[in-house]
């Protein structure tokens, strides 16, 4: 088991990680310096994975080092497949390449399992500090890989929101937000309002909690696998959840769910280490981030369960409660207290995101199809979603089998019952489909896929003659998995899943707001119907007035009150500036476009225009009608709508399949 540790999350993992990226790099031709670069990236990376085992099979059997070198080179010959990507039927095919990569690690692992068997030796036991710290780079790895996503893209609507409540806070202009309509617990606006204060307003200073959430999380999750489990699991958890995409692309945002999902996580650790009390105050922490939390009860009441308190269950849940009382009614008093003019955040959400109640029967189903084909990005990998559909009701079914021998098959039953009851629950009530929403399943999957993968070492733990290729199989579990999970990580890293925020949206909306600064006087009207959430954080306590228009009538009538004062209007790519054109010149107005910002890739993003008093007669309009509609982007997914008090009036899914998963 001390391998894990070893070779995971030593050398092997960093250089089969880089030949599993260079081998997805760009299919030029055989003058491509990318291509090139890659070829010359996975030799070398062979030469130094062979060489490193090669020493590893020779200090660890007693062969000499030559020997230990001819003896592995064979483990090697199955990557030979990668050869197969040159065929013109797979050239450029990425999935391709990634399947033989795969197919090729599981030949070469069973190999070099022949090899160590050959030279079976009695093996060292475990060492159990050779786990103990690993958890440390693992921690490193997850860290880094989520922050290198920290200004990957810009704000949507929803994170530009809780910035610009977080900015009210630290800057003191509304402390309790009492000049806003709120409509999510407050915990999470007050942390952003704190990190604010300690390192300034800006985009990856709002992202940088979550990011040390997620992080958190991941030795939160260790702690508890190593509690339930015993320390191989607790580090092989730990590093799935490190390279789970999704748990990758959810952290660096702006959004409550990172935050509340660390929480929950911290309660049921707590709970299992007997600390209810504390256990109780992160829960209600937790759902005072995000109301969403009280879905995440059944596993915190598996935590109470597994901690086999002598206390009791009733003391047990008299603390519980006390903490969750604790969490709650500085939350209650400041919504209901301080806020009593508004209604509560609770009547809001409602109000936004429609009824918290039953779905109807005939949406259950499609719902929960639309849930579990989100769930695959949990993995992001074809080949691991296979072996936990395949794996967990094998794992089951051995607890039952050897369920004498221990209470870990308990844990195993709780943990698929609580991943069940999650689909179930989500698809029976009829909040919106949010992809983000699965984030509080990555613990529990990265466990339950843990011990899926151990369970041959299990079932092999009394056969002693096998116990070279219990070892071997140990040793390359971690390999295994760096091969199967390089590709869904290079694609992470890049955002290109739907988790988390717009990859393309809104980029440049930063150039925007430094265009108005610099260009538009104080005191002009900037009209909105589709950014004022931006606005509100990326033109923070610009000296503008900012107004909502619902409809090209309503600002036509709003632009001839003030026909003396400088008005602006901007249009992203998935706005239909021909049609605002059009009522605004049959009005006796016009848009004198000022300034066009264009995304990396050269399609434009944003365009700003002034409206201005036409004048001449009405052919430009003849025109404007009888032109065919401009090329425009598709809206973004969810609340993109302003309105008075924010975005989106009507809340929920801009989509055109209502079962489908919304991105973020």
């Amino acid at each position: 088991m001390q391998y894990i540790g070893l070779l995971g999350l030593g050398p092997v993992l960093r250089v089969l990680s880089l030949a599993g990226l260079g081998l997805q790099q760009a299919y030029g031709g055989a003058g491509d310096p990318a291509r090139m670069a890659s070829a010359g990236a996975a030799a070398v990376t062979a030469i130094v994975l062979w060489l490193y085992l090669s020493w590893l099979l020779a200090r660890r059997s007693g062969v000499g080092g030559r020997r230990a070198l001819t003896a592995d080179l064979p483990s090697y010959l199955p990557f030979l497949a990668l050869a197969g990507c040159a065929h013109p039927a797979v050239r450029g095919d990425a999935v391709a390449a990634l399947w033989l990569l795969c197919a090729g690690t599981v030949l070469s692992a069973l190999i070099k399992a022949r090899v160590l068997v050959r030279f079976g030796k009695p093996w060292p036991a475990p060492d159990a500090a050779s786990l103990r710290w690993a958890i440390w780079p693992i921690l490193v790895l997850g860290f880094v890989l989520r922050l290198s996503l920290i200004r990957a893209n810009r704000f949507v609507g929803d994170e530009a929101l809780f910035s610009h409540w977080g900015l009210l806070i630290a800057t003191g202009k509304d402390v309790a937000l009492n000049s806003e309509i709120v409509d999510k617990p407050p915990v999470f606006f007050y942390t952003l309002a704190v990190f604010f204060r300690l390192f300034g307003p800006s985009e990856a200073v709002a992202r940088l909690p979550n990011i040390l959430a997620s992080a958190a999380g991941i030795g939160i999750v260790y702690a508890a696998a190593r509690r339930l489990y015993g320390l191989p699991t607790a580090a092989l958890s730990a590093l799935l959840l490190a390279l789970s995409p999704f748990d990758i692309q959810s952290a660096p945002t702006a959004f409550t769910d990172p935050l509340m999902v660390v929480l929950t996580s911290a309660s049921c650790l707590l709970a299992l280490q007997r600390r209810f009390l504390a256990a109780g105050l992160a829960m209600g922490l937790a759902a005072m981030t995000k109301q969403t939390a009280v879905f995440v009860l059944p596993l915190l009441a598996l935590a109470i369960l597994a901690s086999r308190s002598q206390r009791g269950l009733g003391r047990a849940a008299l603390a519980l409660g006390a903490g969750v009382g604790i969490a709650l009614l500085p939350c209650i008093y400041w919504d209901r207290v301080i806020r009593a003019s508004w209604p509560s955040f609770v009547e809001v959400g409602s109000a936004h995101y429609g009824e918290f109640g039953l779905a109807a029967w005939g949406s259950f189903l499609p719902r929960l199809r639309a849930w579990l084909s989100a769930a695959g990005l949990l993995t992001a990998s074809p080949p691991l979603n296979a072996l936990f559909l395949g794996g967990v009701p094998l794992l089951l079914a051995v607890g039952l089998w050897r369920r004498g021998r221990g209470h870990e098959w308990r844990y195993d039953w709780g943990l698929a019952g609580y991943v069940i009851w999650y689909f179930l629950a989500h698809s029976a009530v009829s909040f919106q489909l949010w992809n983000r929403y699965l984030l509080a399943l990555a613990p529990a999957v990265a466990i339950l896929l843990a011990r899926v993968l151990l369970l041959p070492i299990r079932l092999l733990s009394r056969e002693r003659q096998l116990a070279p290729g219990k070892t071997a199989y140990a040793a390359l579990v971690p390999v295994f998995l760096a091969a199967l999970l390089a590709g869904p990580v290079q694609v992470a890293l890049k955002h290109g899943y739907p988790v988390g925020g717009e990859k393309d949206t809104y980029l440049g909306i930063d150039e925007v707001a430094s265009f108005f600064r610099q260009n538009v006087p104080a005191g002009s009207v900037v009209f909105h119907h589709w950014l004022g959430w931006h606005y509100s954080f990326y033109m923070f306590d610009f000296p503008y007035e900012f107004q909502y228009f619902p409809d090209s009538q309503h600002l036509i009538e709003m632009a001839r009150r003030i026909p003396d004062r400088a008005k602006y209007l901007t249009f992203p790519s998935f706005a239909p500036r021909q049609e605002v054109e059009l009522a605004l010149c049959t009005a006796g107005l016009e848009l004198r476009e000022l300034h066009r910002v264009h995304r990396p890739d050269g399609t434009v993003s944003f365009t700003i225009c002034r409206i201005e008093a036409r004048s001449g007669d009405l052919s430009p309009c003849a025109a404007l009608e009888g032109q065919a509609p401009a090329e425009q982007g598709p809206p973004p997914p969810g609340r993109f709508a302003d309105r008075p008090g924010g975005e989106g009036a009507g809340g929920g899914v801009v989509a055109a399949a209502p079962m489908s998963l919304a991105p973020g």
